[in-house]
């Protein structure tokens, strides 16, 4: 989705029933200004000097590859996108706008990697969106799916209450397809806000699962369009990629730094943040592993983070524990 800040999206009537269904994470940014690079930055773990939404390229390896090598499979599903008629040489359209502007390159970050581009068979995992009807039909989603909507229905060129009718159809949808949702984690971020003054790049994220850790709770702590492709490393147990994670992008100020792991988490929590967290999934898990990990994230969470709980949000946590002591 695009260009709207959390607390805007939060107060937005249009998105309270999305909000009551998912799991909220209440402290996501966004990296930069303008689309592109954030785009970018959640295949790649960096913005890779893409400064602005012209033209961007890169032969760096991105999570793509490493989904490749470790034999998960991937789609890049696009709404109004048209790729190329030749099956017999890559069939990437590089164009930067289609259907009339509905479909937007800047949009589609696997575009940015040359790897992808030049490769016929990487090229036919770019697909337009209307493919993901048949690949559910036919039981053929792949492991890892990233879906974008056209730039009426992402807010770009409409507004949260366009977007949210949108986003409430497709997820009635899809949450209701047992096909879609089996062992599946869906997250539904927003790449910027509005770039006003006074905005820090606090943009909306909501979480959906297959148990009810994921509906009408949020999740407190500090992530950023970093911790997508993180997530995917740690999921597949992906080889580390030494950009996720380990770049202090400086791309506002037209200048990018790198710095190791370890020297990027002391830098943010010394400039009082904390460093950003990757989101962790795993393999489904039973109801009694769901309520173990709950339990474990809430100890956590009060031990570690105290401030971070308010006495009704604990409440709240004390209801859940003893509900679930109830039906063990």
């Amino acid at each position: 989705m695009e260009n709207r800040g959390h607390d805007q999206t939060l107060s937005s009537p249009a998105w309270q029933s999305i909000i009551q269904s998912s799991a909220w994470l209440t402290g996501m940014y966004a990296i930069t200004h303008p689309s592109q690079p954030n785009y970018v930055s959640m295949i790649a773990g960096s913005t890779l000097n893409c400064k602005d939404n012209n033209y961007c390229s890169t032969n760096e390896t991105t999570i793509i590859d490493l989904l490749n090598r470790a034999g998960v499979s991937w789609k890049s599903y696009q709404e109004n996108y048209k790729p190329l008629p030749t099956m017999t040489s890559p069939n990437c359209n590089d164009a930067m706008e289609l259907s009339n502007g509905l479909y937007v390159r800047r949009h589609n970050p696997f575009m940015f990697s040359a790897a992808v581009r030049n490769n016929t068979t990487e090229c036919q995992k770019i697909v337009n969106a209307d493919q993901l009807a048949i690949d559910l039909a036919n039981q053929e989603l792949p492991q890892f799916s990233f879906y974008t909507p056209n730039i009426k229905n992402d807010a770009h060129d409409t507004d949260l209450i366009y977007a949210g009718n949108y986003l409430k159809n497709w997820l009635n949808i899809h949450l209701n397809d047992p096909t879609f949702m089996r062992g599946t984690l869906l997250i539904v971020t927003f790449d910027e806000d509005e770039s006003n003054p006074g905005q820090t790049n606090h943009i909306p994220a909501l979480m959906w699962g297959t148990d009810y850790l994921y509906s009408a709770v949020t999740i407190p702590g500090k992530f950023n369009l970093y911790s997508l492709p993180k997530l995917l490393e740690e999921n597949w147990g992906l080889e580390y990629r030494k950009f996720t994670m380990s770049v202090e992008d400086k791309t506002a100020q037209g200048e990018e730094e790198h710095t190791t792991a370890q020297e990027r988490e002391q830098n943010t929590t010394a400039q009082g943040g904390s460093a950003q967290r990757p989101l962790r999934v795993g393999p489904p898990l039973t109801p009694e592993q769901q309520l173990q990990q709950a339990m474990d994230v809430i100890r956590n969470t009060i031990v570690n983070h105290p401030e971070l709980v308010s006495a009704q949000e604990l409440e709240q946590l004390v209801a859940l524990h003893d509900d679930g002591n109830k039906n063990k």
